[in-house]
């Protein structure tokens, strides 16, 4: 659905939020731009201003995805989730920070992309760890996405949760 521009209409996309589980993904978005800015050392406001940017870019890349025109990059910035097919992986890659963030979602339709899970992906360790690590952050999207479904991720009408066109 979000590999092919949309000219008609943005895709809907919902930012999961589980209560019962305490999963907000809003809230995950925030604390990731914490933690990519959080190692820089940077002063309180220059902190906040470089989150609440990091936080655009995160939303703008998903609007992107929404609307079907993700830039061209390589390694892709979408792709499918191999080892889990429900999901798909968006891609970020912050320079200045030196991170990388990841986000998995699935496309049941209704609404047409669910996010359920945001992260700083860790680079620091060996190779081996690190895909330990991303699969692990993938198998928990997609418990999140099979956990999610019979609540509908918390989607409702008019949802606060999801990113506006």
């Amino acid at each position: 659905m979000c590999l092919t521009p949309r000219d008609d209409s943005p895709a809907t996309v919902h930012l999961c939020f589980l209560d019962a589980e305490g999963v907000d993904v809003q809230q995950e978005i925030v604390e990731t731009a914490q933690q990519v800015v959080g190692r820089l050392g940077l002063s309180k406001i220059a902190a906040m201003q470089r989150e609440a940017m990091i936080v655009g870019e995160i939303r703008g890349r998903m609007r992107a995805m929404a609307r079907g025109r993700l830039p061209e990059e390589e390694p892709p910035a979408l792709e499918p989730v191999v080892s889990q097919p429900d999901l798909f992986e968006l891609r970020w890659k912050f320079i200045k920070e030196k991170a990388l963030v990841r986000a998995y979602h699935g496309e049941p339709r209704a609404p047409d992309v669910v996010v359920v899970r945001v992260h700083c992906k860790r680079t620091d360790a060996p190779v081996d760890e690190q895909q330990a690590l991303q699969n692990a952050e993938m198998a928990e999207g997609q418990r999140r996405f099979t956990a999610g479904e019979r609540s509908r991720w918390g989607h409702t009408r008019a949802c606060s949760h999801c990113l506006p066109s």
